[in-house]
């Protein structure tokens, strides 16, 4: 089992997410992430221009995650914080409706990843909340 911390669940976290911010997220259809013809989009490119339709319901996944990660800084409130990244895991998933699979790329995948292991972590730290430490 692996011991899971909010500082270790924060750090696998952002670091997946950092790493997704610069990958290719998308091939060939930068049109739908940023309503413009770019061809391959990066995670950055859709980050700030991924809140525009139609990419706004995936891309408030990002609201959620930040919104539970600082809830989940705060002990008293994991519980938020499982909810809230329940959430944005299924948020991110809504990314499929919008952009077919074979055009997503390595970037997604680390985006959708930082997600569902911030929700995972959050549940672990929720299950055990006399204890600082956690297992996965």
């Amino acid at each position: 089992m692996i011991p899971v911390t909010r500082k270790s669940v924060s750090l696998v976290v952002w670091a997946l997410y950092f790493a997704a911010c610069a990958a290719p997220v998308v091939k060939g259809a930068g049109h739908v992430c940023t309503g413009f013809s770019t061809g391959t989009v990066y995670g950055f490119t859709a980050l700030m221009a991924g809140w525009a339709p139609p990419m706004t319901l995936p891309w408030s996944a990002n609201l959620f995650l930040l919104a539970g990660w600082v809830l989940l800084l705060w002990r008293e409130n994991a519980d938020a914080a499982v909810v809230l990244g329940i959430a944005a895991a299924l948020l991110g998933l809504t990314s499929l409706i919008f952009i077919p699979s074979d055009e997503l790329l390595v970037g997604y995948y680390l985006w959708q990843l930082s997600l569902v292991w911030f929700a995972r972590g959050s549940f672990a730290i929720w299950r055990r909340p006399d204890s600082e430490e956690a297992e996965l």
